[in-house]
């Protein structure tokens, strides 16, 4: 989400995808109550979706796939560009090391 408002904060247009089963986008919903127009959610001028039906095009499409396991989500594989984010906390490093190494 950081990366959209980015990219809307500098010229861009860039919406949000939660292309994932966390359900974190409900809990934004819920506790913020973005207006809603069509699909959209807006959010101090950006937009998240819970579908992959978009209201409007966009220069960018942050699709956010949740943690990737040992199978690597289509919409991972077949973007433009994939941008992995991860931490460095000691628990974490073995499975983002895997993920880089895929």
């Amino acid at each position: 989400m950081n990366l959209v408002c980015w990219i809307n904060a500098h010229g861009g247009s860039a919406c949000y995808v939660e292309a994932n089963s966390n359900n974190h986008l409900a809990q934004v919903v819920h506790l913020f109550e973005p207006n809603k127009t069509g699909n959209a959610y807006r959010l101090e001028g950006n937009d998240m979706y819970i579908t992959e039906e978009l209201n409007q095009k966009y220069n960018v499409i942050v699709k956010d796939c949740g943690v990737l396991g040992e199978r690597i989500q289509e919409s991972f594989s077949a973007a433009d560009i994939r941008l992995l984010c991860g931490s460095a906390m000691p628990y974490d490093l073995a499975q983002f090391y895997r993920a880089i190494e895929r």
